[in-house]
């Protein structure tokens, strides 16, 4: 029961309280598996495991007695997310995490509702960059900020000036958001909002430009991060090109 939405998550509690006064279907389904379903998940475990290997428990019989202690106190999902996981077999030895300097201000995004990263998060990690600039939606309750239908207008025009000058706004930003009004999905190549002459919403480099000319032409950017947040990384993308 993971979840990108406190609304959908509310609608599958009542599911849940619904069908557990019905029998279950005895009939497993026989359909196979949808792979984008078997690569998501191989990915995330793979993300999840090795970020920190050395905080799962190794012994089986841990995840047991969490599972029991905590069906009891949650019982609709307690023990569920307390039970084994791969990250229990997970081999040992991943990389040095990554030390993030602050020679180059990032941008986070944050939504306000966000379930599966929240808002605290992105607030600790604007605290942890040193320079950096937060923009959070507020009213947003995506899994994610730029980039996506819900993305709010305000939110496109930043992240779009960032991404092409380098440049951070003077400041936080907090915008709200509508269900309604959000920026059209994008078209191959080019996105909708875009016209003729403009790179995400900017003027274009002019016709014929190279990559070594881009790679003068201020630094380029590249967008990282783990759901909760989006940081937005200004990091130099055409430096070794």
């Amino acid at each position: 029961m993971f979840f990108y939405d406190p609304y959908q998550a509310a609608r599958n509690v009542v599911s849940l309280r619904k069908a557990r006064a019905t029998r279950p279907d005895p009939q497993p389904s026989d359909e196979p598996a949808d792979p984008f379903d078997a690569n998501f998940q191989a990915l995330h475990w793979a993300v999840v495991c090795a970020d920190n290997s050395a905080s799962w428990p190794r012994d089986p019989a841990r995840y047991r007695h969490d599972a029991i202690r905590d069906g009891a106190r949650l019982p609709l999902y307690g023990d569920f997310t307390s039970n084994i996981t791969p990250c229990a077999f997970w081999p040992r030895g991943a990389e040095p995490a990554t030390r993030v300097s602050n020679t180059v201000g990032a941008l986070i995004l944050q939504n306000q509702w966000d379930s599966q990263t929240p808002a605290a998060s992105g607030r600790a990690m604007h605290r942890a960059l040193r320079g950096s600039c937060l923009f959070q939606v507020r009213g947003g309750r995506d899994h994610g900020v730029y980039g996506i239908p819900s993305t709010p207008v305000c939110a496109t025009i930043t992240v779009n000036t960032y991404l092409v000058t380098g440049r951070l706004p003077s400041g936080d930003i907090t915008c709200r958001t509508s269900r309604e009004e959000h920026a059209p999905r994008p078209a191959p190549f080019r996105s909708r909002w875009e016209s003729p002459g403009t790179f995400l919403g900017l003027p274009a480099p002019p016709s014929g430009t190279s990559v070594k000319q881009l790679k003068g032409h201020s630094h380029r950017s590249a967008t990282i991060g783990h759901s909760s947040w989006q940081v937005t990384a200004f990091a130099g993308l055409f430096r070794d090109m």
